[in-house]
């Protein structure tokens, strides 16, 4: 679980007991339970197979894949036709963005493996030069599989939901004003983003 993790659950903690917001909206004993997402190119696929879908669905999507792919490696998925992948659910956008994460892993163009030592703005920057990767992507990626601290999503709308609900304002704040919102948190903005998801989800 990510909110196993003694960094982000240490955060989680102190949030909770000293943050008067998060102290008014969540009751005393509340348990965030996050899963950890896959290592390596597993976990890229898991947050492409996501994009733009529902939780539920994405959860659907991925048992499909795994189904089909077992073990996961890059020559199968490259070997694979499009009907392979598109039967898992994959849209042909999608598609085309798993084959190119499959050829730059075989290619070695990416070392997931070797991103534990790197720091994030690298992470970021070698994620996002992959087609179909955007920010958002490279976060998710810092933030449950690579277990980072300080990610801040601040274009992410369930964290801009939250936000609005945290702050008492009558709209949705936009990404800019998320951004500089990230001072409130500053070094425990994972811990801070994953309580801000709860707030949208009603989930206190």
């Amino acid at each position: 679980m990510l909110t196993d993790d003694p960094r982000i659950a240490g955060d989680i903690e102190w949030l909770l007991t000293n943050d008067s917001v998060f102290l008014k909206y969540f009751k005393s004993g509340f348990k965030l339970t996050r899963s950890r997402g896959e290592d390596g190119m597993a976990g890229l696929i898991r947050i492409v197979v996501g994009q733009q879908i529902s939780t539920a669905a994405a959860r659907s999507l991925w048992a499909k894949f795994t189904d089909k792919f077992d073990p996961l490696n890059p020559s199968d998925i490259l070997n694979g036709s499009d009907d392979d992948l598109r039967s898992c659910g994959l849209s042909r956008q999608k598609v085309g963005y798993v084959r190119g994460l499959a050829q730059a892993i075989l290619d070695r163009t990416i070392e997931p493996e070797s991103w534990t030592d790197k720091d994030s703005a690298t992470v970021i920057e070698e994620i996002t030069a992959l087609k179909g990767f955007g920010i958002w992507s490279a976060q998710m990626f810092l933030m449950f599989n690579l277990a980072r601290p300080d990610v801040w999503p601040c274009g992410d709308l369930g964290v801009q939901n939250g936000l609005q609900i945290y702050l008492g304002l009558a709209n949705r704040p936009t990404e800019k004003e998320t951004k500089a919102k990230a001072a409130l948190f500053t070094g425990r903005e994972t811990a801070a983003a994953l309580l801000l998801w709860s707030l949208k989800e009603g989930g206190v």
